[in-house]
């Protein structure tokens, strides 16, 4: 997960490190939004979190950003919250 520059807000990176090292100048994010994590089990396409920050990331608005969008590296996400945001993902897009 890294810190956003241009929002309070953080981005968990989902796209595949092939595509993270062709240097496009570019990441595929899903938008994690700071505060108290929504449970798990309440919300069909949200993941709730509290490593490496307190949020919820929320996988239906995913999309690309510029690089240049963020700042620094806040730490890995837990594995069960990849999991969870995977299983969306894929429910999103039809896979």
């Amino acid at each position: 997960m890294w810190a956003r520059a241009d929002a309070p807000a953080h981005a968990l990176i989902v796209s595949a490190d092939l595509y993270n090292n062709a240097n496009t100048g570019r990441v595929v994010v899903c938008p994690v939004v700071p505060g108290e994590p929504l449970p798990f089990d309440n919300h069909a396409a949200d993941v709730g979190i509290t490593v490496p920050v307190s949020g919820t990331v929320l996988p239906e608005l995913v999309a690309w950003m510029p690089t240049s969008g963020l700042s620094h590296r806040l730490g890995a996400v837990p594995p069960e919250a990849w999991q969870r945001a995977d299983q969306v993902l894929r429910r999103l897009l039809g896979h």
